[in-house]
């Protein structure tokens, strides 16, 4: 009997070696890929690196009144803004490369730990393995909002899923927020939270139609109902409470709660071209363009000359 616990006992240590060293090694490997491309990032013009850094700089030097031209969201910049100090544009793009690239590694370990919760430990680690050397060891050192955005996109979509698995109040509060968040790094999470907020949905009509029918509903299922409306209202309330201070800006200076460039005209146009010589051209940016109504893009305009 002593021998055996002794065996399990050794088994576990072993175990807990290899694990460890895993991690080290993953974490040497993963730091050898950010160096490197680190030095390879070395064009601040690349990619729209230099657009951020551009309102990093004006909310710093405007004191944060400034919350951009509705193309890219303030977060990311809002953060970076931190780092920024007068003088030459490389220096802070330096600084800026060295807080992504320690911003990567706080999300990979945030994302291990909810890989963990839902997965065994070895599944856990070769998931986060996986998606740090072949996604964010190439973008951790740039100038941009992805690997943020990621980040608390993956904690939005658990949140969201264990919202429609099993309604909370405080887990609709925690989602909203943090929907917000991810909102004010990039505007494309809008779908996936609607989608949740129609799952949602379903559940409170399907109730109240069995209520209405007079069909008889178990305690958990009226239960259910009662949260998941509840949950929805919460998670609503939230999201647009943490917004509320840019969606209030937005409508005075744009004339609309949900403005953004991409999503209200570009999206629109068939190349970058015919935006650029569009609203782009007409002071999108600044304000509602100032053009004809008949010549501003929109979903209906785009249906009614591409027929499917």
């Amino acid at each position: 009997m002593l021998q055996q616990l002794r065996v399990i006992q050794q088994a576990k240590w072993f175990f807990w070696l290899l694990f460890v060293g895993a991690i080290v090694g993953l974490t040497a490997l993963y730091t050898w890929g950010v160096v490197e491309q680190f030095q390879v990032n070395d064009d601040m013009s690349m990619t729209d690196q230099e657009a951020y850094m551009d309102m990093a700089v004006k909310m710093r030097e405007r004191g944060y009144d400034y919350a951009g031209g509705r193309n890219r969201m303030p977060l990311y910049p809002f953060i970076q803004s931190f780092v920024y100090q007068d003088g030459v544009d490389e220096a802070f793009f330096f600084r800026g490369k060295v807080v992504n690239s320690v911003l990567s590694y706080l999300v990979l370990a945030i994302s291990f730990l909810i890989f963990y919760r839902y997965m065994p430990l070895a599944e856990s680690l070769l998931g986060i393995a996986v998606f740090g050397l072949t996604v964010f060891a190439y973008m951790a050192p740039y100038f941009q909002a992805e690997v943020l955005y990621y980040g608390l996109f993956f904690g939005l979509f658990v949140l969201l899923i264990e919202l429609c698995r099993v309604p909370r109040w405080r887990l609709a509060i925690a989602a909203g927020c943090l929907g917000a968040l991810t909102y004010l790094t990039k505007a494309s999470v809008q779908p996936m939270l609607l989608i949740a907020c129609g799952c949602l949905c379903l559940w409170v009509i399907w109730g109240w139609v069995h209520q209405k029918r007079g069909i008889q509903q178990s305690p958990n299922e009226k239960t259910r109902t009662k949260e998941s409306f509840i949950s929805l209202v919460l998670l609503i309330v939230s999201f647009l409470t943490v917004l509320s201070p840019y969606l209030l800006n937005s409508k005075e200076i744009y004339g609309r709660y949900f403005y953004n460039v991409n999503s209200t005209f570009y999206m629109w146009y068939d190349s970058w071209e015919e935006a650029k010589v569009g609203t782009a051209a007409h002071g999108d940016r600044t304000g509602w363009p100032d053009m004809p109504n008949d010549q501003i893009p929109s979903m209906r305009k785009y249906l009614e000359t591409h027929p499917i």
